[in-house]
């Protein structure tokens, strides 16, 4: 039996579930998919990286079920830096848990809510979004 890696079932964990809540955002998962893909031969890794709406809907089960808890651990310069208006001295690790960053109101409104729209930047309720304090794995091709 093949094993699947912890971040991949939270992640299709929270995916599915919400899918399942919001019968209008699985009926537009499926229609994409329908929409691309005629038999099942067609399925392929390229051709998946390309349905705008599938990634919308995982990136938006990343940033509500962050299976990476902790973000990057970044160690502050020579000098002291200002965090927060905070004074945090040199070489003390630093770094931010992804819940508390995707769950602020000041970088995702309706923090709370699964809205796949935020991605597609069609839904003008998130037009402010900070999309880009989204960072999953931290920095890399991944993210």
């Amino acid at each position: 039996m093949a094993q699947v890696h912890p971040l991949l079932a939270t992640l299709l964990s929270g995916c599915i579930f919400n899918l399942l809540a919001f019968p209008d955002k699985i009926t537009a998962l499926l229609g994409e998919f329908h929409g691309n893909f005629d038999k099942l031969e067609d399925l392929a890794f390229k051709r998946l990286a390309e349905l705008k709406y599938m990634n919308a809907c995982l990136k938006e089960a990343l940033r509500i079920y962050p299976p990476v808890l902790i973000g990057s651990l970044r160690v502050v310069l020579p000098g002291g830096q200002q965090i927060l208006g905070k004074w945090v001295p040199p070489e003390t690790r630093v770094s931010i848990y992804h819940w508390s960053t995707y769950k602020s109101e000041a970088n995702f409104k309706n923090a709370d809510t699964f809205a796949t729209g935020r991605w597609l930047r069609t839904d003008p309720a998130n037009a402010g979004d900070a999309l880009d304090a989204h960072q999953p794995f931290g920095f890399g091709p991944r993210n």
